[in-house]
């Protein structure tokens, strides 16, 4: 039983990664699973790809409900495991909250990324000012000192709580100012400019009249369970059967052809229904060796020297090497003195006898 229900919390987590996929991109590492079992392995790797498309605070969120649905011991595993090597350091007191049992992040300061660390791996962004308007917060969050998870806490908002937004940022999240001064950065996903307190909802009575109902009140949690309970009264007694959802590509990399300088490499991605397609990697750039003499030059004849890559041995620049013509010249004029010489003593020699 406990194996069918790691097999369904796997699967969930992995679905739901698929189908909330955020904009947002955020480095996380390849977790160990050495030592883990099957299940656990599963479910850090699920994890890893949660991180990566929606970034910490996505991945608590999804942690916390699938919590809500199975309290299993895999989770806790998977959880601490990251924690060792320094992930959620932000949301200890969130998994405490909802009652899943973690190892607090002084246990592990051995594997904790440095404050010096951590700033190498945050990363950067521009903000553009924009007018000031009010925004309000969708749930209980963070907000961040920067515009992604990788920067620090700068504290934390409470659902409906109203802030006004003074810049977007590059990443797509937005430079807020909260009702208590404090400046910061919040996820595009995680505010509305809808006013809580004032909220239109649409009904569809039996006879195809549509109905426009506004619901005002000074208490944003009160209004959103009125407008609840209206929309209550419009789901039929039989709920009609759940079609079923239209399978979408979750498409993994793999270099199964790595590029050299003289051939294209190949990144062939594959679904788990067995879709797969290819994308061509350039070719490398050659490296370039040293000068070498390809032919000698002679008295009268230049020779050549060649540049190869030194990886495939391919050459890439070839240029002359002059003649040995000043050899030659003084050559000539050496044979030229000896015979002048030569014949200067012949005569002087016939004069004199």
């Amino acid at each position: 039983m406990r194996a069918r229900i790691n097999s369904i919390l796997t699967i969930m987590l992995i679905a739901i990664s698929i189908f909330n996929v955020s904009t947002n991109e955020c480095f996380a590492a390849d977790i160990s699973v050495k030592g883990l079992s099957e299940a656990e392995a599963d479910f850090v790797s699920t994890l890893v790809i949660i991180i990566k498309n929606e970034g910490e605070a996505g991945a608590v969120e999804r942690i916390i409900i699938g919590w809500n649905t199975y309290h299993d011991n895999t989770t806790v595993v998977g959880v601490n495991k990251f924690i060792e090597e320094g992930y959620f350091k932000d949301y200890i007191d969130d998994f405490t909250n909802a009652g899943i049992p973690v190892k607090s992040s002084s246990n592990t300061s051995n594997n904790t990324p440095t404050v010096e660390q951590n700033k190498k791996t945050r990363n950067e962004f521009t903000v553009e000012d924009v007018k000031t308007y009010t925004a309000w917060v969708i749930k209980d969050c963070n907000i961040r000192s920067g515009a992604d998870t990788t920067y620090d806490k700068a504290g934390s908002l409470k659902k409906f709580e109203e802030v006004n937004v003074t810049g977007k940022a590059s990443t797509g999240w937005y430079r807020i100012k909260t009702s208590s001064g404090v400046e910061a950065y919040i996820s595009n996903s995680l505010i509305t400019t809808e006013d809580p307190k004032k909220v239109t909802v649409q009904t569809v009575e039996e006879n195809g009249e549509v109905v426009t109902t506004t619901v005002e009140g000074e208490n944003p949690t009160a209004v959103a369970q009125v407008v609840e309970e209206i929309k209550a009264e419009e789901v039929p007694e039989e709920m009609p059967e759940e079609m079923p959802k239209e399978h979408e590509h979750n498409y993994i990399s793999e270099i199964t052809k790595e590029a050299t300088c003289t051939e294209a490499g190949i990144t062939t991605y594959t679904c788990e229904c067995g879709d797969s397609y290819t994308e061509e990697i350039p070719k490398l750039e050659h490296v370039a060796g040293d000068w070498e003499v390809s032919k000698e030059p002679n008295l009268i004849k230049a020779g050549e020297k060649v540049k190869k890559c030194s990886v495939c041995g391919e050459i890439l620049e070839t240029q002359k090497i002059p003649a040995k013509t000043n050899m030659l010249i003084g050559i000539i004029i050496g044979c030229v003195v000896a015979i002048g010489g030569c014949i200067s003593g012949f005569v002087l020699s016939k004069k004199k006898h």
